[in-house]
């Protein structure tokens, strides 16, 4: 085999051995450093890419200017990349392409004329068709270019020289912006308002103490040339204030409908870089793949304008449509900002402020060296115009020095040896505070000019005499020299004057942006939308009604309402939701899709979940547990759910407890409940949770005991907001409250101090005063709220209601499986606090009241064991009797079960539904009724026992 390795000593002695690692490393430096300075990045002074500079320079080189004929692109590429720009043509075309769209650049650089592409990405026509020339603002990028005001350097071949900078008037940077990717880092600068960017510049030069924060009040924003809505400042001002961040933009919609109820959106803006057709692509994907609902065609009829018809079905939401455009089209984008820039050729990332400050410096630089140029053409004008009014004031012995020299070398000579008299320009020459001659050139020595009494010719002066011509000799002629030198010696002194004063180069800036605005600064393309938010779930979601409902074992799910169509009368109906045997409906609630539920638990907890988070599922669906869509604790429950639909200042969430106590809360107490829930009602050890009901703050309330006692109530609290101020709501002085609440007398309201001020006084009696029979006032979120019913020893609250005027009858229950129904007017009202009146009779016979419901005719209920048996019957079979009866059988018990909960049945459907009521239900009913008869004498014996207040 042969061996095809080179050894180091037969290597030629021209090539050199190296590591291949530190090559590659070396080379890749040197490459980095060409595109970073050399190819992509722009200078933070003129905001251009070395492409862009070459290119308006050679156009300013061919005279290309916006008063002048456009010239064929061609011609202009080939000059760039014949002297400037040794790259690629379409490299440069592109980037003058670029240059002429009003659809890229906010203030367009280059007047093209031709096909320059379009929104959609179609490319300009080839450099031999079309024409262009600087743009009329172009022309402040270039001005004062021939000042000597920037330095230059040669070209790729020695041949040519090229400004590194541009002397450029306005702070392009930003105006116009630029993006670039170089290696490993990348620029996106995003296009501003001229007059905005002009006024922002201007105030910090004035006041350079100016923040980010205060350059906001002038520059609120970027503006981009095709407009849009920008969405929110707050990523912004991130950006301004640390040179990275994002600005998002919308398009810009408005809606048209007819009489018919169909709507359309017009998109007329569109976002910076996208195009309409892009947009109608996607949209007709979107509407193929059914991930947008409701659109039924789309018309793109942009022309110059950006014009999109989008076709809504009849009562279709567009504000539901238009969030899911801006979520999956690109009719939202978000166009991120990284303010890169080479200053003095490294990489910076810059804030708003520092981009301002380098813009300013570079102006300072540019007119302090645009004065010194003019400064100095000024004193060579006057110099020489020195020397001719010297010469005319001595024109014969000029003549007969010219005339006796035999050559031009010779005369020259003799010129500047003479001394001569300057006789009138002795008026006119100023010194200046140095002691030399104002207008006199720095690099004449002292001994020409005014010397030792004499005038001396300097070598200009001599060359400028011998090229005068002989009309010069007039007296006209010397009158226009001796005006022409007043002139330039005022000029001259403005000069010293500027350079001498940071103050006056200040003025002359400011002077000249100012100019450059009122030329050039144009009305704010883009809206600025202050009052955004992200787009959320609910945003995506069209606000329609729906049904939620809840089974008794936890299962929850919501379904349209247009789902129920309305049925004529003995129609089949259709079921609301699929459950096992062993499980009901245990609630239902019409809501909007948008509303919240309030979900609270055994632990007097509360959770909130927005009704479209909620399981959404087919009526042959029984939904999902709503405790896997809560963050519950071990062994915590869901007592009860409150759909709301707004957190109303003036509506109230009631509780009850076991323990008899009462609290209401200002429903917007609960408006923002976290993940983990919040604190809903104060617990004590043992108590739990009997049920939360939403009201008006008037409604009447109705809590029952487990001992057969009803007390009903007026929640509304007559207290003034100032009376009811004094009282204590956070829970410390209940007790005392609930004292003088109940006071009998007047002596016992002043020592109940219910004011909470440490002593009881005849303000807690003007406060609550005796035998106050009003409701609950108002507490705090967290409070464990005052005494509702007055309960017997060992006894409890079991049910708690809020009277509904449309269900007639109390249904209640106990646990030995006996019930009955009375008329709600059978219960008095009475006030918060009192013992009740009697709601059934017969403890020993149907021991405690496991729960009370409010029914009508035709409900059914729900009877379940402490074994989990459920029975289903019917309300109707329940008779109807006085609050004083002990009732009638509901369920017969085996020995050692107990009855634990009743529930009204929430219909499903319309159809009649046959009741689970056992066979010997309808002959212990018969029993029941019989042995409920009462003698006037017991009547009035229980009505005395109701006479509690």
């Amino acid at each position: 085999m042969s061996d095809n390795t080179t050894s180091r000593d037969s290597l030629p002695e021209n090539v050199r051995p190296v590591k291949i690692t530190e090559q590659l490393q070396s080379a890749f430096i040197n490459y980095a450093m060409s595109v970073i300075v050399d190819r992509a990045l722009p200078d933070v002074r003129d905001g251009l890419k070395p492409v862009h500079r070459r290119s308006l320079y050679s156009m300013y080189k061919l005279r290309n200017f916006y008063n002048t004929k456009h010239l064929k692109s061609a011609r202009v590429v080939g000059d760039v990349i014949g002297k400037y720009h040794p790259h690629g043509d379409t490299a440069v075309y592109d980037t003058i392409v670029r240059m002429a769209q009003d659809f890229s650049l906010r203030y367009p650089l280059v007047d093209g004329h031709g096909n320059f592409g379009d929104l959609d990405g179609y490319k300009a026509a080839a450099m031999r068709y079309t024409e262009v020339r600087m743009s009329k603002i172009c022309g402040e990028m270039v001005a004062d270019l021939e000042k000597e005001t920037v330095d230059t350097v040669p070209n790729y071949d020695n041949s040519e020289t090229i400004p590194v900078v541009m002397p450029n008037k306005l702070p392009n940077l930003l105006v116009n912006g630029t993006s670039g990717i170089a290696v490993g880092m990348a620029t996106n600068i995003p296009t501003h308002n001229l007059s905005e960017v002009v006024n922002a510049t201007v105030a910090l030069m004035r006041n350079p103490e100016l923040t980010v924060d205060d350059l906001m009040q002038y520059i609120p924003a970027p503006d981009f040339p095709t407009g849009g809505i920008i969405y929110g400042q707050s990523d912004i001002r991130r950006a301004y204030q640390t040179g990275n961040g994002k600005a998002i933009i919308r398009a810009k919609t408005t809606i048209e409908g007819d009489e018919n109820g169909k709507q359309k959106i017009i998109v007329t803006e569109l976002p910076y870089g996208v195009g309409p057709a892009e947009i109608e692509k996607k949209i007709s994907e979107c509407m193929r793949d059914h991930t947008i609902e409701g659109i039924t065609r789309v018309n793109n009829g942009s022309t110059k304008k950006v014009r999109i018809e989008i076709f809504l079905r009849q009562n279709e939401s567009p504000e539901i449509v238009l969030n899911k455009l801006f979520q999956q089209t690109r009719m939202q984008v978000s166009f991120p900002i990284n303010m890169l820039a080479l200053v003095d050729n490294r990489p910076e990332v810059l804030n708003l402020k520092q981009i301002l400050e380098h813009f300013i410096k570079h102006r300072k630089e540019v007119v302090t060296r645009r004065t010194v140029y003019d400064l100095k053409i000024a004193r060579d004008r006057a110099h020489k115009l020195e020397a001719l009014l010297v010469a005319l004031s001595n024109i014969d012995e000029i003549i007969a020095i010219i005339k006796g020299s035999a050559n031009r070398q010779e005369a020259h000579a003799a010129l500047m040896a003479h001394p001569w008299n300057y006789g009138e320009l002795n008026s006119l020459i100023e010194i200046a505070a140095d002691g030399r001659e104002l207008c006199k050139p720095e690099y004449i020595e002292p001994r020409f000019g005014i010397h030792e009494g004499a005038y001396f010719f300097s070598d200009p002066q001599t060359v400028a005499i011998l090229d005068m011509p002989l009309h010069r000799l007039t007296n006209l002629e010397q009158d226009k020299i001796t005006e022409e030198y007043r002139e330039l010696s005022a000029q001259i002194k403005e000069f010293l004057r500027i350079l001498a004063s940071e103050e006056l180069l200040r003025d002359i800036i400011i002077e000249e942006l100012e100019q450059i605005r009122n030329d050039y600064g144009d009305a704010r393309r883009s809206v600025i939308e202050t009052n955004t938010a992200e787009i959320t779930k609910k945003d995506l979601i069209d606000p329609v009604s729906a049904v939620i409902t809840l089974s008794h074992a936890g299962y929850i799910k919501y379904q349209p309402l247009s789902e129920y169509e309305a049925q004529k009368r003995g129609g089949r109906g259709r079921r609301a939701t699929m459950v096992k045997d062993e499980d009901v409906i245990d609630s239902m609630y019409v809501v909007n899709t948008h509303d919240t539920v309030l979900c609270f638990t055994s632990r007097g907890k509360v959770f909130s979940i927005n009704v479209y988070d909620l399981p959404e599922a087919s009526s042959n669906s029984k939904g999902r547990p709503i405790v896997n869509l809560l963050r519950l604790e071990e062994n915590e429950s869901i007592q009860t759910i409150v759909p709301v639909n707004s957190f109303d200042e003036n509506k109230f969430l009631f509780f009850a407890t076991s323990n008899g106590y009462v609290k209401k809360t200002k429903l917007s107490a609960y408006r923002n409940v976290n993940a983990q829930g919040l604190r809903a009602i104060k617990l004590d050890e043992g108590v739990s949770l009997v049920n939360v009901a939403l009201t008006s703050g008037s409604d009447v309330i109705a809590l029952f005991s487990s001992d057969g006692r009803a007390c009903l109530f007026n929640e509304y609290s007559p207290l003034t907001p100032e009376a009811d101020a004094t009282i204590d709501t956070d829970g410390e002085n209940e007790e005392a409250a609930e004292a003088a609440e109940a006071a009998e007398t007047i002596e016992e309201a002043v020592s109940a101090d219910a004011d909470g001020d440490g002593e009881g006084s005849e303000e807690d009696a003007l406060v609550i005063g005796p035998n106050y029979r009003g409701g609950v006032r108002a507490s705090g979120r967290v409070s464990r709220g005052v005494r509702g019913m007055n309960l017997a020893k060992g006894h409890q609250v079991v049910s708690m209601m809020v009277i509904d005027s449309t269900l007639p009858y109390v249904l209640i229950a106990t646990e030995n499986g006996f019930g009955k129904r009375s008329p709600v007017v059978d219960f008095p009202l009475r006030r918060r606090n009192a013992k009740g009146v009697i709601a059934i009779k017969g403890e020993d016979r149907n021991g405690r009241v496991i729960g009370a419901v409010q029914v009508a005719d035709g409900d059914e209920i729900i009877l379940i064991n402490n074994a989990g048996i459920l029975v289903r019957t019917r309300v109707d079979e329940v008779s109807v009797i006085s609050r004083y009866g002990q009732g009638v059988r509901l369920i017969r018990l085996d020995e050692g079960l107990k009855l634990v909960s009743v529930q009204r049945v929430v219909k499903t459907d319309d159809e009649e539904q046959e009741g689970q009521i056992p066979a010997d239900a309808d002959t212990d009913n018969a029993a029941d009724v019989a042995s409920d008869g009462e003698s006037v004498a017991d009547a009035a014996s229980d009505a005395q026992d109701d006479s509690d207040i």
